[in-house]
């Protein structure tokens, strides 16, 4: 048992140090320009190619973490160096990890559910800071492989064909394409809009179906593109609920069954040749196709080719009861859809704060984008509030250019408020949300006057105070004077049912 759960260690800390670091973090970091963050796939293929020749998987694995710490060490301001040297690592120890795994489902099921929960969990973290974190999840491995000790296996497993091989690819850059365009969404981002517990909820509840309800691959990869469809239909409905229950469940569950297959393949030249596939090229294309915002072409395809294979299949599942289970599902599915969308009809957003012994700086805008649904009475509001932060303007435009400068527009070009719940209090109401600003998100607590008027028309009105230091924002100095930390917002929306 000990071997087991030290091998969950040293899995577990990979993914997430994927997940997090080669993933989201470098990427993220570089604002996802191919041309600096080009090197570390090109090291990725090339460690595939190496890990191809591997015999002693032992050594070639600490040699693989040996280059993932010391291109860490340099992290986030990687140079093309330390960018190949931290995708050469990863080329290399993938195929070795998935050997190691040796077709164990306890470990598959508790490193993916581990690596999915932390990964969620962290995912907003600033993608700057998560050096420390890099390095603690290296020595992790470290010693998990160190103490773990070797244990004989009868190989035995089975010979996979290419084509199987060409469908787990198909499944990652499908989970690429739609991964990178909501990590990148200024509109809907399941991650950054709040949805933190449903996801890893479902993360969890996809490695357990995956394990405890095997399926053979021909009817995994029916159950898979058919969430990817629903998933890929929840993002161009721009439902964040929905998506956050299909998306993690399908990315479970695809997972579970690559590592399921890979560690059973006999010939480990071919499980490198398949993360070279996969891990790289399928994935690399995923992200071509998000930064090329063809994301809603994969979806029509991607729907196309469901409807025509269900339409084919409808008379044999009618005869079955597992198409009445599965119209229970969509009528489930159809009870958590909101129930009306309120439309922004007018409004303003206005920000006032002072230049300490001179005067006043009120910033305002009437450019407001809302994806805001009710299910009920005014308490069952949700949804998001964003606002373009070279919107802003004041009455003094050189003025207003150092505010751009000091907001980072170009960076972060959005200003954000997801509201999450809204309570009744005795002079209105009290609305809980998530403030994003300056890259980073924080909890705000905001009264609120919301009425409704004879038409059925909500009129949402709202003042509260934030610091520009809790968002990572230094007050800015004027000449000789320094501008006040704190900002009043004041918030007055007209919407409409």
């Amino acid at each position: 048992m000990r071997r087991e759960i030290l091998l969950v260690a040293l899995v577990a800390s990979q993914l997430i140090y994927y997940l997090l670091i080669a993933q989201t973090g470098v990427v993220e970091y570089f604002h996802s320009d191919i041309t600096k963050i080009f090197w570390l796939p090109l090291g990725g293929v090339f460690g595939s190619i190496v890990a191809m020749r591997v015999r002693d998987m032992k050594i070639w694995l600490s040699f693989a973490l040996i280059l993932q710490l010391i291109s860490i060490l340099h992290y986030p301001q990687l140079s093309p160096m330390m960018m190949l040297m931290m995708g050469v690592g990863a080329g290399i120890s993938a195929p070795i990890i998935i050997r190691l795994i040796d077709r164990d489902i306890f470990v598959i099921a508790v490193a993916l559910g581990i690596s999915y929960i932390v990964g969620t969990i962290l995912f907003n973290s600033d993608v700057a800071g998560r050096g420390e974190l890099a390095i603690i999840l290296t020595i992790i491995s470290f010693i998990s492989l160190l103490f773990r000790g070797d244990r004989k296996s009868s190989r035995g497993g089975i010979l996979l064909q290419y084509s199987t091989i060409a469908l787990m690819a198909l499944w990652v850059f499908l989970d690429s394409s739609l991964f990178e365009t909501l990590s990148r969404s200024d509109n809907i981002s399941i991650w950054r809009d709040g949805y933190t517990l449903e996801i890893a909820l479902f993360h969890t509840l996809g490695v357990l179906l995956a394990i405890y309800k095997p399926l053979s691959f021909r009817d995994s990869n029916r159950v898979i593109l058919s969430l990817f469809a629903l998933s890929y239909i929840f993002y161009i409905a721009d439902n964040p609920l929905l998506l956050s229950i299909v998306y993690p469940i399908v990315i479970s569950y695809y997972n579970v069954v690559i590592l399921k297959y890979l560690s059973s393949e006999i010939d480990f030249r071919k499980v490198a040749i398949s993360m070279l596939i996969i891990g790289w090229i399928a994935s690399g294309g995923g992200l071509f196709v998000a930064l090329s915002s063809m994301t809603y072409l994969i979806a029509i395809a991607l729907f196309i080719y469901i409807s025509y294979s269900y339409m084919m299949m409808l008379q044999i599942y009618l005869r079955r009861r597992v198409m009445k289970k599965a119209f229970a599902f969509t009528i489930l599915l159809a009870t958590l859809l909101p129930a009306s969308v309120l439309h922004l009809q007018r409004g303003y957003i206005k920000a006032h704060t002072t230049v300490i012994g001179d005067s006043s700086i009120n910033p305002a805008t009437s450019k407001i984008y809302t994806k805001l649904h009710i299910s009920g009475d005014i308490t069952t509001i949700r949804g998001s509030i964003s606002i373009p932060s070279k919107s802003l303007k004041s009455d003094n435009s050189k003025r207003d250019e150092h505010m751009y400068e000091t907001l980072g527009v170009s960076s972060h070009k959005y200003i954000k408020f997801y509201i999450s719940k809204i309570t009744k209090s005795s002079k209105g109401y009290m609305i809980v949300g998530k403030l994003t600003l300056h890259g980073k998100s924080r909890r705000v607590t905001a009264p609120a006057t919301i009425t409704v008027d004879k038409k059925g028309d909500y009129r949402l009105k709202s003042h509260f105070s934030i610091k520009m230091s809790d968002y990572g924002i230094k007050p800015p100095k004027l000449l000789f004077l320094s501008v006040r930390d704190r900002v009043d917002i004041t918030v007055d929306l007209r919407l409409k049912k």
